[in-house]
């Protein structure tokens, strides 16, 4: 049996977990899209240089926010999955690749067309189609990732 939903430290400790490793799949499958040669960019330099206003320090402020904010969306996916009754394979893995995408598609268009302009660093303005592709694609690894993990909850409790 299915459990309803997670209780409250359920929540804590999945969005600790899955946002976590979420953050470290996105960020692996947008540097093996870097190492590809086909878009260039490091998001984690460019979101802490975002906030810093210089590369100093950059990457691990970066690091910061991301696994931050990872830890965040992990907790609204989980939240909205519970609400939609998701939380068992596959429809968990599906279900965060969905929210993934959702995602990424909002965040891709944002870099192209608003975040580059306004970017401190001359490396990070000009954003284009590879770069929004990538952003994409690493949310979409970012979903599939936490919806697989919520999916290893439900077996657990199952």
């Amino acid at each position: 049996m299915y459990p309803e939903s997670p209780t409250v430290s359920d929540f804590v400790l999945i969005s600790l977990i899955a946002g976590t490793v979420g953050a470290i799949a996105m960020y692996f499958t947008m540097r093996l899209i870097n190492i590809s040669g086909w878009a260039k960019g490091d998001m984690l330099l460019a979101l802490g240089s975002m906030a810093l206003n210089r590369r100093e320090n950059a990457f691990f402020v970066g690091t910061v926010i991301h696994w931050v904010s990872s830890i965040i969306f992990a907790f609204l996916y989980l939240l909205v999955l519970s609400k939609t009754g998701c939380l068992h394979f596959p429809a968990a893995l599906f279900g965060g690749a969905f929210l993934g995408g959702l995602q990424g598609f909002f965040v891709s268009l944002a870099l192209v067309w608003v975040a580059t302009d306004r970017h401190p660093l001359e490396e990070f303005r000009n954003a284009d189609l590879p770069i929004g592709v990538m952003h994409l694609v690493g949310h979409i690894a970012f979903g599939a990732t936490v919806g697989f993990i919520i999916g290893l909850w439900t077996l657990r409790q199952g």
